[in-house]
């Protein structure tokens, strides 16, 4: 899983332990379906936009190749 979020330097460790209470919410089942809808709606978006440079589309082939490789 990769999270990505923009913060201040500061905020790191506040960043870090409300990302944390959110992962333990997914894990436990915490989520409903709006939530499952915008992460879909988010991811679709990613992929759709790697297009947009031909570097971020070979990137992904790379990573998703590797992935494949480790599974």
């Amino acid at each position: 899983m990769l999270i990505s979020s923009g913060i201040e330097a500061e905020n790191r460790q506040k960043a870090m332990d409300l990302i944390q209470i959110e992962m333990d919410k997914m894990v436990t089942g915490l989520f409903d379906d709006d939530d499952v809808k915008m992460a879909k709606d988010s991811l679709s978006s990613a992929v759709r936009s790697i297009t947009d440079y031909p570097n971020s589309f070979m990137n992904f082939l790379l990573l998703t190749k590797n992935e494949w490789q480790t599974i």
